[in-house]
């Protein structure tokens, strides 16, 4: 990147009601003024590739002219512009980085505040663009990856991301040009290594976000489905609300692409089990501030499951026009379905324990790994280093975690929770264990491959 150079200007901002202005000759000063002041005229500041990169799939929202400097602009707290504007006295940092790249901080020393902004040739451009300038670059079907560490990521991520996207496609009804513009388009990947680097790049603390702005998913999670759905979800809408309800945004996520490392499966049965014994209340969750005061690992699976149950229940325009809704009458007659459908709802699909069509057979006598026989080279899980902190890691595909309380299975490719009976949680418990052995079946569709085509292990 070359040597730092170091420009700083200070400018303290006096007068009351007025505009604020920095210094004519310093673009990235005056671009930032513009942003405290809410005027548009700073999208001609802004990298013609960043609004293009921001433009391609067409998703907008409502209200919003663009999404992109409202982005810009919402990156400098509201509360704080108010004081700035009303005489708070503040300073600029403008600072080259080399390579044509600069920097321009916002401070607010009495308030402990400061934001920056990144530039290329004086033009605007996101975090994302500076900070992933030098990552690796790969494509799949409709995803462009951006790579922190190649050893983490691994191609059969994107094949899963991509087969994710056309179940969803198929699931909301995409017609033959919209899955053409995603294919030509792209949504863009950007895969951490750590959440120091989605701080960096988003501005806040998460394992992963869908940044609408740009269309992207930023995450520590090599198969982040959760983040895809919601980008997914908006794409098909074209104009959606800039604020869904969020029970039933998170719970459109959840339903199909899980949380958290935890594929749909399992957490769709943790919101039944929630539901089915009335461990919490789901019809408060429509209210905004109940929803956001609410433990995320109760309100997201009830969420979940409710979405689950409107995906199979509705059309898909009927869907969309509940969705779309700014508030949710709790009484009317989808909600006593509801009640019937979680009675009838069957969880722990791909665990049993009674032999039937389209089922493996599993007995031993201790938690296992499989392996493929094409592993992965050069990778190495971050849910394998996650679940097991003193072991080096050998390129297995999946662990099968058992005891006598709760039989969870990993895909350790995808670093993500597959499959999970909880005794605790079923409605008939079953003694799984007899005469020394863990006795139990899985479905014939969990595992990529054949059973017996996998090679087993112990450690």
């Amino acid at each position: 990147m070359g040597k730092f150079i170091f420009l700083i200007f200070a400018i303290a901002f006096l007068s009351s009601g007025s505009l604020i202005r920095a210094q004519k000759n310093i673009p990235e000063e005056e671009f930032v003024s513009l942003l405290l002041n809410d005027c548009e005229e700073a999208l001609a500041f802004i990298s013609p590739e960043e609004i293009q990169t921001s433009e391609r799939l067409n998703i907008n929202f409502r209200d919003v002219k663009n999404k992109l400097l409202l982005s810009f602009s919402s990156s400098i707290l509201h509360d704080i512009k108010e004081k700035i504007n009303k005489g708070e006295a503040a300073s600029f940092q403008t600072t080259s980085l080399g390579d044509d790249f600069s920097k321009s901080v916002l401070n607010v020393p009495s308030l402990n505040y400061s934001v920056p902004f990144y530039f290329k040739n004086h033009k605007a451009i996101t975090a994302l663009t500076y900070f992933t300038r030098n990552w690796k670059r790969q494509s799949g079907k409709y995803f462009d990856f951006l790579i922190s560490d190649e050893k983490l990521f691994n191609s059969y991520c994107i094949d899963k991301l991509d087969e994710f996207v056309e179940r969803t496609a198929s699931l909301l009804k995409y017609n033959v040009s919209e899955l053409q513009l995603l294919k030509e388009q792209k949504i863009l990947y950007v895969f951490c290594s750590n959440q120091d680097e989605i701080v960096s790049i988003t501005g806040s603390v998460s394992k992963g976000r869908y940044l609408s702005e740009l269309d992207a998913v930023v995450t520590t999670y090599s198969c982040h489905f959760h983040e895809a759905a919601h980008l997914l979800l908006n794409y098909k809408i074209k104009e959606n609300s800039l604020y869904p309800i969020p029970f039933l945004q998170e719970g459109f996520a959840v339903a199909i692409g899980g949380r958290g490392g935890q594929n749909n499966n399992v957490l769709n049965d943790v919101g039944y089990f929630i539901a089915r014994y009335n461990y919490a209340n789901y019809k408060p969750l429509f209210d905004y501030n109940y929803f956001m005061k609410e433990d995320p690992s109760i309100s997201y699976p009830l969420a979940g499951i409710f979405s689950k149950f409107l995906l199979t229940s509705l059309s898909v325009e009927d869907y969309l026009a509940f969705y779309k809704l700014t508030t949710v009458d709790t009484t009317q007659k989808i909600f006593d379905e509801f009640k019937k459908y979680i009675t009838e709802y069957k969880s722990f699909r791909d665990i049993s324990f009674f032999s039937s069509d389209d089922v493996q057979e599993i007995s031993v006598d201790s938690s296992f790994f499989l392996t493929s026989k094409d592993r992965i080279e050069n990778y190495s899980s971050t849910k394998f280093t996650e679940l097991f902190k003193d072991k080096v890691y050998n390129g297995e595909k999946y662990y099968f975690s058992i005891d006598k309380k709760e039989i969870n299975i990993y895909n350790l490719y995808s670093n993500e929770l597959i499959a999970s009976y909880v005794n605790s949680f079923a409605d008939s418990p079953v003694d799984y264990f007899v005469n020394g052995k863990y006795r139990f079946y899985i479905s014939g569709n969990l595992l990529d491959e054949n059973f017996n085509d996998l090679e087993i292990s112990y450690r």
